[in-house]
């Protein structure tokens, strides 16, 4: 997983030029690995999604390494994206 500095810097901007591109918000689906995945960096990706209006959030690679979302990560999912 990239720091915090760098995904502040990469991630917004991508999402900003895939939204001129098609030109609907709610047509795009942010999606991030396990890889590294932190209470903080889910509440920044909950918050990508929803400050711009995102159709929804993919979370890949769940099984990977026996990896699962912990009841408070899926809470945390469930409040941020309103569900």
């Amino acid at each position: 997983m990239w720091s915090k500095s760098t995904y502040d810097k990469i991630i917004p901007a991508a999402i900003d030029k895939t939204i001129g591109l098609v030109g609907n918000s709610r047509k795009l689906i942010l999606t991030c690995t396990t890889d590294g995945l932190t209470k903080q960096n889910l509440k920044d990706f909950i918050n990508y999604v929803t400050y711009n209006n995102l159709g929804g959030l993919f979370i890949w690679q769940v099984e990977k390494n026996d990896f699962t979302l912990s009841s408070a990560q899926m809470e945390q999912i469930k409040k941020g994206l309103r569900l």
